[in-house]
């Protein structure tokens, strides 16, 4: 099976290994692309009919000139904030949304639960000692695994790590099943 190169620790075996579904991403990305640019897109066109009420009030014919241009005086910077804002929005959504965002690999191995970016940097890891149980939330494709972190007392809730999760897998009862095998058992 054809997968990105990670770094394994001495007498570190890798157990079980698998891609999300490359459609199920796309489709995240699009959607998302999709939600994000049309919000980024409606306000901007409310930025531009700001702008253009400015123009018309601060050029056009009106009865009493002096207040036109006082109401196109005012609209002008909430109409540039909300443009600036919805450009960054655009943008930014446009550079999050993607690949990097979500794993893209996942992987067990015989001492910790690991996934990765498409690229093969580490996305998140945990030790199979710190885990104290394992679950599964959700039903149909939005089902994920949870693995819960042990929780040291000496843990503030500022520095308590989130639970390691497995997302868009399909047999997530047999990754349960491999992942408690590795659990420590208390005697």
């Amino acid at each position: 099976m054809n997968h990105p190169h990670i770094d394994l620790k001495p007498e570190e075996e890798i157990i079980w290994n698998a891609p999300i579904d490359t459609q199920i991403m796309n489709g995240i990305n699009n959607r998302s692309r999709l939600i994000y640019g049309s919000l980024a897109g409606a306000m901007l066109l409310l930025a531009l009919y700001m702008l253009i009420l400015f123009a018309n009030g601060f050029w056009g014919v009106t009865e009493n000139i002096r207040t036109s241009r006082l109401i196109a005086t005012v609209i002008t910077g909430p109409a540039v904030l909300i443009a600036l804002v919805a450009l960054w929005a655009f943008v930014e959504r446009f550079r999050l949304t993607g690949s990097h965002t979500m794993p893209a690999h996942y992987f067990v191995t015989n001492q910790r639960a690991i996934s990765t970016r498409d690229n093969g940097e580490i996305f998140d890891e945990v030790d199979v000692s710190e885990i104290s149980h394992t679950q599964i939330d959700g039903q149909g494709q939005t089902q994920l695994l949870m693995l819960a972190r042990s929780n040291d007392e000496s843990d503030t809730d500022e520095a308590r790590k989130p639970p390691f999760l497995f997302v868009h897998l399909e047999d997530l009862q047999a990754v349960k099943a491999l992942v408690d095998g590795f659990l420590p058992t208390e005697t």
